[in-house]
């Protein structure tokens, strides 16, 4: 039991773990996505593009947020949102 808590709190361990599971959902994201989107709906290269275009708008509102911050005071920006 002691050996599993120390595994868990160790930093290297959770790096480790994070490299071999990112690479793997990426994997397995891409293949539904293909298989869905292309066999199922029917998708084509414009379609795929708008769909990968609509994705990245959370990660710009993100960049965005944190842009505004360097010119606004956090809660001046939480009374506006």
């Amino acid at each position: 039991m002691s050996s599993i808590k120390s595994i868990r709190n160790n930093p290297q361990v959770l790096l480790l773990v994070m490299a071999f599971v990112m690479p793997l959902t990426f994997l397995v994201w891409n293949a539904l996505l293909n298989n869905f989107v292309i066999d199922k709906a029917q998708f084509t290269g414009a379609e795929i593009g708008l769909l990968q275009s609509i994705r990245e708008v959370p990660g710009f509102l993100a960049f965005t947020a944190v842009f505004i911050l360097l010119v606004l005071r956090e809660q001046v920006f939480a009374l506006i949102s």
